[in-house]
């Protein structure tokens, strides 16, 4: 049994049990709670007294250390039973909730994993969001988490909800699954979809989240798509337009969405809204001070949820609750549905600038927005000058840069001013 040749610093820890005594077949990320370098997490693992380790650390910079061998069972998870099958992995995060992990972290993972699947014959990576299935390894999963077997918050909100993303990014990698459609297309006759179109629905299924496995049903029709899920099972999410004969809601099958009418509809609006929500449109992402949620703009009863950062996927003019939010990943909230324009706040509005910047690294990721909670869209590789238009704060970097090309969000912590 091989280690991983991305490594670049090994500092061995005498915590562990030994030889293995299952076969490797699972994952288990970790966040350290801090921004912590392999040296430093190297240091805590090397004392005995410290009973803790785990085969490998990802420090801020991306550099991936080897701290026990993958042929032996670390001291990571709170569990013999998983340790002995999974390979673990510490990454350095913030130190307070939501942890988030740094972008050359993050990258660094994703190809620490797809080498680690590759070298134990895993050929597919299966996240569930259901505990049961993540520790009877049922449905396929093959992916775990620490608070699984402890009263402990790892490995943090940010790297939990993405692990489905970090799925199906290694399985893309693997061979074994597709990290798209775009933002911009599906197959077949729903090329081109974006958020906003209004299109023809003919399926009679939809679920509560883009990976999910169980279905309601629904009826087909016309309906507003009000976001997108790149690579998921049920990329699509879709909101019934008033008369036109569906009763979807929900995310849906890229197979069901096959044929395109247009955008707008007259129900919701992406127009104006109230109070201190004004000017707030389709696709901005918000912060919700409130704690429920209801099933449509008009509903009486309401469920709990918490506050957050949200995206704003309708908006429905005059209702008692406007504003239909899906909680960003990493950004603290739960809420899924119609909420009042009193619980709408904007959030930290990006200020306004212009100057070029030279990318000081090979690869610097674009995001779709700023943070690292935002997924990617591309990378820059040549080291070349960009100019940008606005800036932002936001987990991952001590400042984002809008790109004036509109591609998206870097972080500045890899730039110069020129």
């Amino acid at each position: 049994m091989s280690n991983s040749t991305l490594i670049s610093y090994t500092k061995l820890s005498p915590n562990h049990s030994g030889k293995r005594t299952k076969k490797i077949d699972t994952i288990t990320i970790h966040c350290m709670a801090g921004q912590l370098s392999v040296e430093s997490c190297g240091a805590l693992f090397a004392k005995s007294s410290r009973q803790a380790s785990s085969n490998y650390g990802i420090g801020p910079d991306g550099r991936i250390a080897l701290y026990v061998d993958e042929s032996n069972r670390s001291w990571c998870t709170s569990s013999n039973a998983n340790d002995q099958r999974a390979v673990t992995i510490e990454v350095a995060s913030d130190a307070t909730h939501p942890y988030a992990v740094r972008d050359k972290a993050y990258d660094a993972l994703l190809d620490l994993v797809t080498d680690i699947c590759k070298r134990n014959g895993i050929k597919k990576l299966v996240w569930s969001t259901s505990k049961n299935n993540r520790v009877g390894h049922l449905n396929g999963c093959n992916m775990t988490v620490h608070r699984d077997y402890a009263a402990k918050a790892c490995p943090g909100d940010w790297l939990y909800n993405l692990q489905d993303e970090i799925a199906a990014e290694v399985n893309r990698q693997l061979g074994s699954g597709s990290s798209t459609p775009s933002t911009g297309g599906t197959t077949g006759s729903a090329a081109d979809i974006k958020v906003g179109d209004v299109v023809e629905f003919t399926g009679s299924k939809h679920y509560v989240s883009a990976t999910a496995t169980s279905a309601s049903s629904c009826k087909p029709g016309k309906a507003k798509v009000t976001a997108i899920a790149k690579g998921k099972a049920h990329p699509y999410h879709l909101i019934a337009v008033s008369g036109g004969g569906s009763t979807v809601y929900g995310w849906t099958d890229a197979a069901e969405v096959n044929r395109q009418l247009g955008s707008g509809s007259s129900t919701p609006s992406t127009g104006g809204t109230t109070g201190s929500a004004a000017d707030i449109k389709v696709g901005d992402v918000v912060e919700f001070t409130g704690s429920k949620h209801y099933v449509s703009a008009t509903a009486t009863s309401a469920s709990s949820c918490k506050p957050g950062k949200a995206k704003v996927t309708a908006i429905a003019k005059g209702k008692a609750h406007p504003y239909h939010l899906i909680a960003v990943s990493g950004g603290g909230s739960t809420v899924y549905g119609w909420t009042d324009a009193a619980d709408i706040k904007t959030s930290a509005a990006a200020t306004a600038t212009s100057y070029l910047v030279k990318v000081t690294t090979d690869v610097l990721n674009i995001r779709k927005g700023p943070g690292t909670n935002y997924g990617t869209n591309g990378a820059i590789r040549d080291k070349g000058t960009y100019t940008i238009v606005a800036e932002s704060d936001g987990p991952g970097a001590s400042k984002w840069g809008k790109l004036k090309s509109g591609a998206g969000w870097i972080s500045l912590d890899y730039t110069k001013k020129v």
